[in-house]
């Protein structure tokens, strides 16, 4: 499979203009990601599988749910450096 038809392919795919897919492309090259791979393998068996599709609303519903969970999110536990450099006033909510 040819680099355009490997372009195409995403472009079709994805439902992008032939010109992101083309950068998409030349990045993966770019970045050793079809070195041991062929062009058609890295698209079947690394690239699309590992696509994942969010519309307007999966992403605004998903910052959503993110948003419900801070309150029970980890705190990050500063070190006694830190704290030190804050007077020791630290205080973990």
């Amino acid at each position: 499979m040819s680099i355009t038809q490997v372009t195409s392919k995403i472009a079709h795919t994805l439902g992008i203009p032939e010109g992101d897919a083309t950068k998409i492309v030349e990045k993966a090259i770019a970045g050793g990601e079809c070195t041991k791979f062929t062009l058609e393998q890295w698209l079947e068996e690394r690239f699309l599988p590992n696509c994942v599709h969010i519309d307007e609303e999966g992403y605004t519903q998903m910052c959503i749910n993110a948003l419900k969970i801070l309150d029970r999110a980890a705190q990050p536990i500063m070190g006694v450096a830190a704290s030190e450099r804050f007077g020791g006033n630290i205080k973990l909510i």
